[in-house]
């Protein structure tokens, strides 16, 4: 392997990637990816999301116990984003789409009516699950 050729003097950095990480490489590896990730490469919205969570529903708090923190993703956050999906699902709110989405709607708003029809594939009934909280 020429990266093991080329750093050959670190030892413990090639231990370290052989035993954590390439082990795990179709997890971080586009090379390895067998899923699409809707363009997300990084952990960016992750990031975002956990903001959020300290900033908007825990209330700058530094020491939260497990049972608050269920409690407020539970009967806060969860009835949230449930709302804001319904909104979504009823045109009161736009959908945020990242690259990748945009560019499958692209795709999908270029198709004429025939081609769309071949596109589709019926799913029978008891492989869809509803939701109602």
């Amino acid at each position: 392997m020429e990266i093991q050729e080329a750093w050959t003097e670190q030892k413990a950095w090639l231990k370290y990637m052989a035993n954590e990480w390439i082990p795990h490489r179709e997890h971080w590896c586009h090379a390895w990816c067998k899923h699409v990730h809707y363009g997300i490469d990084t952990n960016n919205y992750i990031e975002s999301w956990h903001s959020n969570l300290k900033w908007n529903y825990l209330h700058k708090i530094h020491r939260q116990w497990v049972d608050f923190l269920i409690c407020v993703l539970s009967q806060e956050v969860e009835p949230d984003y449930f709302c804001a999906y319904i909104w979504v699902g009823m045109g009161l709110n736009n959908h945020t789409l990242c690259k990748a989405e945009r560019q499958g709607k692209k795709s999908a708003d270029e198709l004429d009516p025939v081609e769309a029809k071949e596109k589709v594939r019926v799913v029978p009934e008891t492989t869809v699950s509803y939701y109602f909280g």
